[in-house]
This record gives C-alpha cells, structure tokens and sequence, in this order.
C-alpha cells in the first residue's frame, strides 16, 4: 500500500508539477508567470498538499520554495501576492515568514492593491499561518 502511494506520488509530481517548475524557472513573461503560479497552486491543491490531507515531503517542498522564492523580485503586485499566498499555504516557518509578511505588508502600503487583496484572499492566508504559530 505505502509503495504504490510513494510510486502515485512521484508519477502526479513528474506529470504534473516539475514542468511547471521547470517552466517558472524560464524567462518568461510577468503574464505567463502569473499563470504558471495559479497552475502549481491548482495542482497543489488537486494533489492534496494544500489542504493538508497529503504532506509534501521536505525535498519536493524545498523545489517548489526555491522556484517560487526566485519569483520575488518581479514588480507585479498581483504576481506577488498570488506567490505570497502560495508560500502561506505551504507552510512558512520564522524567518521566511518575517520575509513574506514584509512583503505583503509591504504591498499594503499601496492603495491600487486593495482589489488585489481581497481577489487573492492572501490576508485569509496571512492570518491562518499566524494563528497556527501562536
């Protein structure tokens, strides 16, 4: 049972998430970024991993941080908030939380983001990380 789940995993994460990977870690247009974010947070969440029912384990979960970390020097406030929440879901812990709460708070500052923070519900995430840190 638990070699056919490991063996279902690794077949959904080379079908369906290390091309996204591998696409996000392209130079590719803010657009097709933005994209290609939302497919990995769908595929994340079909495959169960961001609701908690599968755990991602520690080294896939590190590819999917390191991609999605190296996004964040992008300007597009909604590209950022959707990476932001990405993040969130996946569980951040101390000092990347500190980073991403920077960033969000950051984008805050910014009355033109209001819709995009109420679109992207990453407030909602913000503070269900920060009531489980407590």
């Amino acid at each position: 049972w638990y070699q056919r789940r490991v063996r279902d995993f690794e077949a959904y994460w080379r079908s369906k998430i290390t091309p996204i990977l591998a696409t996000l870690n392209m130079e590719i247009e803010n657009v097709d970024i933005l994209n290609q974010v939302e497919e990995l947070s769908d595929c994340l969440l079909r495959g169960g991993f961001l609701t908690g029912s599968v755990v991602l384990p520690h080294q896939y979960k590190v590819k999917v941080f390191q991609c999605l970390i190296n996004l964040l020097d992008k300007k597009d406030s909604r590209l950022l908030l959707r990476i932001s929440r990405l993040l969130l879901c996946l569980g951040v812990y101390e000092k990347n939380l500190i980073s991403i709460s920077k960033l969000i708070f950051k984008l805050t500052r910014c009355e033109n983001n209001d819709a995009i923070f109420l679109e992207e519900k990453t407030v909602h995430s913000l503070l269900n990380v920060l009531n489980q840190q407590k």
